[in-house]
């Protein structure tokens, strides 16, 4: 409240966060005039139904929400479904916008083509973590299942939670698992360099969602290397040629379709990844969306 009064901005972008909700933040009790916008990444309130404590909590959290929401003059959310699920939390009809994550494309260098030497397909995952949405338990359960002549191996690039690694020994994958812990730098390219196909978030429909605006896929497509969802992204077409659409379910992935979309991308050349960074620096880096956002802005702040 203290910057608010010494900056008096005409426009406050707030990172809606269920944890601060009990504080009700109002920008408006010491600036009156500001556009207050709220930005969300997920549906709150599903998410926080994810955890036993949450559940008991959700019902607060709901209601002290929508008292911090009545005070917002436009919402943002990275999915037109959260915006969607924020307007009919809010019950009124006010300025919405669609904002998809976006990222430099610039910083990620070019996947180098991997030749196909052995008998061997290499999955790759990056992740600060393994969380429950991200669904790594399906690849788990897929390669357990899997039956063929390929080796599978998964290449884990972020901390393993406890559970995953539960996992992994009672499924006895453990000789095909490397847990290289939280990486970046070259150490990360080398990973990317010999991957064939990269894990994308797999879980999304646990927190009660069908979209999802992930920085795996963007930095998967910055770099260029086909990979594997199971939700609709907005900012790539359904029949994206360099993607495998896994179920939006519990089901094992199945490891036999995932070799045969990997032949197939090796089969279609070399080109690959300049293509896929192509539409990623088109549709996906920031200098691309800000645009969007400062013209949302702008019609929004002339409104008052």
């Amino acid at each position: 409240y203290k910057d608010i009064e010494q900056y008096n901005p005409d426009v406050i972008i707030w990172r809606y966060t269920i944890t601060s909700v009990p504080g009700i933040f109002n920008p408006k009790k010491v600036c009156p005039r500001v556009q207050f916008i709220s930005e969300h990444q997920s549906k709150e309130i599903e998410e926080l139904r994810m955890t036993l404590p949450g559940r008991l909590l959700s019902p607060i959290m709901k209601h002290n929400g929508r008292k911090v929401l009545r005070s917002v003059d436009g919402v943002i959310g990275v999915t037109s479904e959260i915006t969607e699920y924020e307007l009919s939390l809010i019950g009124r009809d006010i300025p919405s916008f669609t904002l998809t994550n976006s990222i430099d494309v610039e910083q990620y260098p070019l996947k180098k083509p991997r030749k196909v030497t052995d008998n061997t397909l290499r999955l790759l995952y990056v992740g600060s973590n393994t969380a429950e949405w991200h669904g790594l338990d399906r690849v788990l359960q897929g390669m357990a299942d899997h039956r063929n002549t390929i080796r599978l191996e998964l290449h884990i690039a972020g901390n393993v939670s406890g559970s995953i690694k539960k996992l992994i020994r009672s499924l006895n994958i453990e000789d095909h698992i490397t847990s290289h812990g939280y990486i970046t730098g070259e150490g990360l390219d080398v990973l990317f360099d010999l991957a064939d196909v990269a894990i994308g978030t797999l879980g999304i429909h646990r927190k009660k969602l069908t979209n999802g605006s992930t920085l795996k896929v963007r930095e998967y497509m910055a770099r260029g290397i086909p990979f594997i969802i199971s939700h609709k992204d907005e900012d790539l077409s359904p029949d994206f040629p360099y993607i495998f659409m896994a179920p939006s379910d519990e089901s094992p992935i199945d490891m036999q379709a995932v070799i045969q979309f990997a032949k197939d991308m090796h089969a279609s050349g070399e080109e690959i990844p300049q293509q896929m960074r192509t539409y990623a620096s088109e549709h996906m880096d920031y200098r691309v969306k800000l645009v969007k956002l400062i013209e949302f802005i702008n019609s929004l702040h002339h409104l008052s």
